[in-house]
């Protein structure tokens, strides 16, 4: 019989002790062992994770799709980029995390979308167009959102007004 040992607990159990750690917890007990690491990457693990990240003071961003859309790998990804963003917003030296290049003819007038990944500009003309651009891509290129449907709309947009629609189960354009 195998001495019984905190690294030999049963996966299940190993899960269950991640559910009440906090993520930093959870990426330190990564580095053990073998056992603990493999149960660090479940997605029990990290939606879990994702959801008290969410439900914090109601205040921070649900993921564009529903979490059970998301595999655990993913759900990590999200989260520890959302976090990234909450640290970078304390960080003493002003330093960005990383840096994306954007074309916006009114700065004042971008808009980003509650969790940081659709930032919305209008035209580097000014021409009533408005774009989009997924920041979570490598190279993010800009999309074109909205066209002006006349000339009389094709004039500078100065206010962007956006609505989200909260019922919806994806965040979507």
């Amino acid at each position: 019989p195998q001495k019984p040992s905190f690294q030999n607990l049963p996966f299940q159990l190993q899960t269950q002790v991640l559910l009440h750690l906090h993520w930093r917890e959870v990426l330190r007990v990564r580095r053990t062992c073998k056992s603990w690491n493999r149960a660090t990457k479940t997605r029990e693990v990290w939606a879990d994770l994702v959801m008290r990240f969410t439900s914090f003071q109601n205040r921070n961003p649900a993921p564009e799709e529903p979490v059970e859309a998301y595999s655990a790998e993913e759900l990590e990804r999200w989260l520890l980029t959302r976090l990234s963003v909450e640290l970078g917003w304390r960080n003493e030296k002003q330093e960005p995390t990383r840096y994306r290049p954007i074309k916006c003819a009114m700065p004042a007038v971008f808009h980003l979308v509650e969790g940081g990944r659709w930032l919305l500009v209008p035209d580097v003309e000014g021409m009533g167009r408005v774009s989009v651009y997924d920041l979570e891509k490598q190279g993010p290129s800009m999309v074109h959102l909205i066209e002006p449907l006349h000339k009389l709309d094709a004039s500078r947009t100065l206010l962007m007004a956006v609505d989200i629609d909260r019922s919806a189960r994806t965040l979507t354009f």
